[in-house]
């Protein structure tokens, strides 16, 4: 994505899709989170503490991400 898109009421700064089915929106910090993830049905969320992102439900497949500032890779 070369400029950041409007989707709904989502500025989304970039999008990265996985082999498995999951989704991730980059939106910035204009909610106070860095982005969105979408998980299907059957595939697992990384476990709080595994990368460089910590995941929150936010509603039904649908995750609130932000990057941990303490990570190192």
């Amino acid at each position: 994505m070369a400029e950041p898109r409007w989707v709904g009421v989502f500025r989304v700064e970039g999008i990265r899709r996985d082999h498995n089915g999951a989704c991730e929106l980059r939106i910035g910090d204009s909610l106070g989170v860095d982005g969105l993830a979408y998980f299907p049905p059957g595939v697992q969320v990384p476990p709080v503490g595994e990368g460089s992102k910590q995941y929150t439900p936010f509603d039904g497949p649908w995750y609130r991400y932000e990057f941990v500032a303490d990570y190192i890779d």
